[in-house]
């Protein structure tokens, strides 16, 4: 946030929160969290340009309103257990769908569903190790928001695991996904899902939106 402070420049005060994690690609996984506060003085210069800041158009196909349907595929891979034990691949089926109510509007109200197969479930199941790779399927209801930045799309979402979830980590978790598009209706992207600022597993994938914007 800034304060113009009359003729003599602008005070800008700025917070943020950074957390560093492995992903648990590898254990411990010790993450740091890191909370900053930042406050400068910038003075004001007759040169400067007061006008605002003009950036490229961004084509219409990429900020259109209205409903959109999306679909994923994911991979991911896990580390359970003492570290450099067996990385364990994990793959996700992403649907969701997405409500951008104006063309100017910055965000989208986003709903999904995830259909996922963890195969570290087999080493740290619910409530025993999972055997029979059905019972190491995850299904999960999430619900958030997606937020465009030009082209670029950072979508942050609040998850219920529905079926055999992890005995450690629960059900509840966050998943955030950034988004760069191939093409209109192709996206490559790179997200992680955590459990209360626990990593479970990073991934990357790949988008399909038909009709998208």
């Amino acid at each position: 946030h800034q304060w113009n402070w009359g003729k003599n420049g602008r005070v800008i005060v700025a917070a943020d929160f950074t957390h560093f994690s492995n992903g648990s690609t590898a254990l411990p996984n010790l993450g740091i969290n890191l909370i900053g506060l930042r406050c400068s003085f910038r003075p004001n210069r007759e040169t400067w340009d007061e006008g605002p800041l003009l950036l490229p158009e961004i084509p219409l196909v990429f900020k259109r309103s209205g409903w959109q349907i999306e679909t994923a595929l994911r991979m991911g891979l896990r580390d359970v257990g003492l570290p450099m034990g067996p990385r364990h691949p994990i793959s996700n089926l992403h649907a969701s769908l997405h409500y951008r109510t104006k063309e100017a509007s910055s965000w989208s109200g986003t709903c999904a569903f995830d259909l996922t197969y963890n195969q570290s479930l087999r080493d740290n199941g619910f409530p025993e190790p999972a055997i029979d790779p059905i019972d190491r399927i995850q299904t999960a209801l999430l619900a958030g928001g997606r937020w465009h930045l030009g082209k670029t799309a950072l979508t942050i979402l609040q998850g219920w695991i529905l079926s055999h979830p992890d005995r450690e980590l629960g059900r509840r978790h966050l998943l955030v996904t950034i988004q760069a598009p191939i093409c209109p209706e192709i996206r490559m992207e790179v997200g992680l899902r955590s459990f209360s600022l626990r990593a479970d597993y990073p991934f990357i994938g790949v988008a399909w939106a038909p009709g998208a914007h």
